[in-house]
């Protein structure tokens, strides 16, 4: 793992700890995007679908933390 990797998952994992606001909620889908980017290998031609994967995780991290 690089260091590019180590420190978005320190993000991912300290913005879960809090409810957000639009703007870092752009950050969290890019963020997700990237990690979804990476776990198929950054092969090209995916990318809408890793951004939209991401969103649906958000949503479901927000639903979970609402229904908390």
């Amino acid at each position: 793992m690089n260091n590019r990797s180590d420190h978005y998952r320190a993000l991912v994992k300290k913005e879960q700890e809090f409810v957000f606001s639009s703007s870092s909620h752009q950050h969290q889908i890019e963020v997700a995007a990237y990690f979804n980017a990476e776990h198929r290998g950054f092969a090209a031609g995916h990318e809408l679908d890793d951004w939209l994967e991401a969103e649906r995780q958000l949503q479901r991290r927000i639903a979970s933390h609402d229904s908390q």
